[in-house]
């Protein structure tokens, strides 16, 4: 299940896009939200595994993930030119 939650990288995904799959997702399969903040740390790649693997704990549920990443990466997006 884990395996149909794109990657996310902030510095090269819309942030809100990947929430949203990861919000539709969730509702499809009706993943608990401990399962889903779960999948979605698993899918973290450059920028946002460097943060994720700097944590001191993990958030207990994707509501507070979700406000969390949006805040944290919604800047850091860089618009590439291809």
């Amino acid at each position: 299940m884990k395996d149909l939650i794109p990657e996310f990288n902030p510095l090269k995904h819309s942030t809100n896009e990947w929430i949203n799959k990861v919000d539709d997702l969730a509702a499809a399969y009706n993943w608990p939200e401990n399962l889903t903040v779960h999948f979605a740390l698993l899918k973290m790649i450059g920028a946002a595994k460097v943060w994720y693997n700097g944590l001191k704990s993990l958030h207990q549920t994707w509501s507070d993930g979700r406000s969390c990443y949006g805040k944290l990466f919604q800047r850091k997006r860089i618009h590439t030119v291809g």
